[in-house]
């Protein structure tokens, strides 16, 4: 005796508007969370990096002229902002937080794009699976962005000289 084979419920399939709400908008609305916190990050740092590049030579040349601070302070207090100038620097380049910014940015835009071509109903969406075809474009969206992430990772961590070579 064969035991019957389970089907799949098909009843159970969401509704546009419900794959809406609970798959697109907060897909937006998370990219759009990451851009703006990249964007916040990388500003900070830069605007703190121009700070300390600005400050090492006041410290270290520009205050003894007015004859404050001498010696040894002075000495340190000039190593140190060229410190954390460099410091920052290495942050600015490593956390990548502007292209990081670049990146996310351009995906909440063309998520965007497409969410409002289908909610007016303009090409491609106006065909009477523009559901099928609407959630195909916004996945291969952020499949491309996951992937171009992945790959990136991946190109970071091969080691000095790896990249790029074509007989590798």
């Amino acid at each position: 005796m064969s035991s019957p084979q389970p089907t799949l419920p098909t009843a159970n399939a969401l509704k546009p508007q419900e794959f809406i709400d609970k798959f697109i908008t907060p897909t937006i609305s998370d990219y759009k969370k990451r851009s703006e916190g990249a964007k916040r990050k990388w500003q900070w740092y830069h605007l703190s990096q121009y700070f300390f590049v600005l400050l090492t030579p006041i410290v270290g040349a520009i205050l003894p002229i007015f004859g404050w601070g001498s010696g040894l302070e002075l000495h340190a207090a000039t190593g140190i902002s060229g410190f954390v100038a460099a410091y920052l620097t290495y942050v600015l380049t490593s956390g990548k937080y502007q292209l990081n910014y670049v990146q996310y940015d351009a995906t909440y835009a063309a998520l965007k794009v497409q969410y409002v071509l289908f909610s007016a109903g303009a090409k491609p969406y106006d065909t009477p699976d523009s559901c099928k075809v609407f959630a195909t474009n916004f996945e291969k969206i952020v499949s491309d962005e996951v992937q171009h992430w992945a790959q990136e990772m991946l190109g970071s961590a091969s080691p000095a000289g790896e990249q790029g070579r074509a007989d590798a």
